[in-house]
């Protein structure tokens, strides 16, 4: 899958970054960049929205 046009959370710095495409293969990130090409992959037209990492828990914080 291909997620084009995202800004993605840069640790280190203040804010999101400029729009990159986000190539993903298999759950896992292969190639961040302008412009990649898709290789046949699915593409997301992501408009800019942001891109932050995921957190995937198996239990459930009671206290929410």
């Amino acid at each position: 899958m291909l997620l084009r046009s995202v800004r993605p959370l840069r640790p280190g710095c203040d804010g999101l970054g400029d729009p990159v495409d986000v190539l993903l293969d298999g759950g896992r990130v292969r190639a961040v960049g302008a412009g990649l090409d898709p290789g046949g992959a699915e593409v997301v037209e992501c408009d800019g929205r942001a891109l932050l990492p995921g957190l995937w828990d198996h239990y459930v914080h009671m206290a929410q």
